[in-house]
């Protein structure tokens, strides 16, 4: 069983002070602020996935704060949860930005089909987002109409 941690107040992150070597101050569930030695505080969140050990960045203090860094933390294990794997995720939503920029500058529509079985298809600004019965029952609309 995991030990319990006592969970971060505001005070004790704003009170750590950098050293010689980086510190990690724990949250609990993964969450933790590592303190930089040139005073850099950084949010991680720490897990497993497919029995490897991984870690997402989750922001820079006081940029991002402890409670959402916490949300981030929920939204990671909610992925996980899920069968994702959330620095696979976060890179596919990356992308998925940059393909929204390159469908924009396109005429036609664009269509994509995502990891959670979804499909987006693309025209400008607008998106149209479709389950994967959505997707099909069109799919049989279009060549019953054609």
């Amino acid at each position: 069983m995991p030990k319990r941690i006592p969970p971060l107040s505001e005070t004790q992150i704003e009170n750590a002070r950098p050293s010689e070597k980086p510190i990690r101050l724990f949250d609990g569930a993964g969450l933790f602020l590592e303190i930089e030695p040139n005073g850099t505080k950084l949010w991680r969140y720490k897990y497993r996935f497919a029995g490897k050990q991984k870690m997402i960045s989750c922001g820079i203090y006081p940029g991002v704060s402890l409670s959402d860094a916490r949300l981030q933390r929920s939204e990671a294990r909610r992925l996980l949860e899920e069968g994702f794997d959330p620095s696979a995720a976060r890179k596919a939503e990356r992308s998925r930005g940059e393909l929204a920029e390159i469908a924009e500058s396109k005429d036609g529509p664009s269509v994509r089909a995502l990891i959670d079985g979804t499909f987006e298809i693309w025209k400008g600004r607008s998106v149209l987002r479709l389950t994967n019965e959505e997707a099909q029952f069109i799919k049989n609309l279009l060549n019953r109409l054609l």
